[in-house]
C-alpha cells in the first residue's frame, strides 16, 4: 500500500504536469477559444495530465520531490511558462492570417467595419474573420490540433520537470518566429493584394484619361467587388499556403522544443 508521504509527493508531480498542460490550453489555438466552456477546457487538462502521469511520475517524479514551497512554486510557473510557449507557437499561425485578412481590408475599404469573433472575444474587420475561421476549418481539416498535442506530450521528453531553461536559445526562437509571422502574412495577402494594386493602377489612368469622370462612385464598389471575386478564386491557392504554414508552425514548435531542452 502507497504510503501518504509517496502519495503527496506523487500529486505535487501531477500538479507539475497539470500546470504546463493548462498553460498550453491557455495559449493553443482552437481550444483556447472563448467558444470552448472553461469546464471543458479545465477537464481536458486534467485528463490529459493523469494519462501523461502514468509514465512521467516514474521516470522524473524524484526530480523534483521534496522541494520548498517557494522552489515548487517557481516550478509549477516554470512549467506554466513552458507549456504556454508551445501554444504560443502554435498560435502564431492564427495571427498571421488575421494579420493577411487585416492588409487586405484597408485596400478595399473595410477597415472601418469591423465584427465581434466570438471564437476569440474581439472585434476585427471582415476578411480578419474570414481568414480566421477559414485557417480554423483548414487547422483542424489536416489534424493540426492532434499535431498541437503530440507536440506538448513529446515536451516532457525534451524537456524533464525540474530542468533548467535556456533563456538565450527559447528567446532567439520566438523571435524568429514573430519576424516570420509578418512574413507570412504578407504571402497569405499577396494575391488580393496584388490585385487590388493592379486596380488602383488602372483606375489612375482613367482619371488621368478622363478627368472629368467620377471615380469614387465606381472604385469603392468596384475594388469590393473584384476583392471578393479574386478572394474566392483563389481559395485552393490561399488553402495550400495555409497548410504550408501549418507544416512551418511543427518547425517552429520543435524549434523550441529543442531549445528548451538544451536546458
Amino acid at each position: 500500500m502507497i504510503s501518504l508521504a509517496a502519495l503527496v509527493d506523487q500529486v505535487q508531480v501531477w500538479l507539475l504536469i497539470l500546470a504546463r498542460i493548462i498553460g498550453w490550453v491557455m495559449t493553443a489555438p482552437v481550444i483556447s477559444s472563448r467558444a470552448v466552456p472553461a469546464p471543458v477546457q479545465m477537464g481536458l487538462a486534467g485528463v490529459v495530465a493523469l494519462l501523461v502521469a502514468q509514465t512521467v511520475i516514474p521516470a522524473q517524479g524524484a526530480a523534483v520531490a521534496g522541494l520548498a514551497l517557494s522552489a515548487y512554486l517557481f516550478e509549477v510557473v516554470k512549467q506554466w511558462l513552458i507549456g504556454a510557449a508551445i501554444g504560443f507557437m502554435a498560435s502564431v499561425l492564427f495571427t498571421a492570417a488575421e494579420m493577411a485578412g487585416q492588409l487586405i481590408d484597408i485596400q478595399m475599404g473595410f477597415s472601418m467595419v469591423t465584427l465581434f469573433n466570438p471564437q476569440f472575444g474581439t472585434n476585427g474587420s471582415i476578411l480578419a474573420n474570414w481568414q480566421m475561421w477559414l485557417t480554423s476549418v483548414v487547422f483542424l481539416g489536416i489534424d493540426g490540433h492532434l499535431a498541437m498535442l503530440s507536440a506538448l506530450l513529446h515536451s516532457f521528453e525534451w524537456i524533464h520537470l525540474g530542468a533548467g531553461i535556456p533563456v538565450g536559445p527559447v528567446a532567439e526562437v520566438v523571435a524568429r518566429s514573430v519576424a516570420v509571422l509578418f512574413i507570412l502574412g504578407v504571402q497569405l495577402a499577396a494575391p488580393l493584394l496584388l490585385t487590388l494594386l493592379l486596380i488602383d493602377v488602372i483606375l489612375a489612368f482613367v482619371s488621368r484619361a478622363a478627368p472629368q469622370t467620377n471615380l469614387l462612385f465606381v472604385a469603392l464598389p468596384g475594388k469590393i467587388l473584384v476583392g471578393w471575386g479574386v478572394a474566392l478564386g483563389t481559395l485552393p491557392v490561399l488553402i495550400l499556403g495555409i497548410e504550408r504554414v501549418v507544416g512551418w508552425m511543427n518547425q517552429a514548435v520543435d524549434g523550441v522544443l529543442r531549445a528548451l531542452g538544451t536546458g
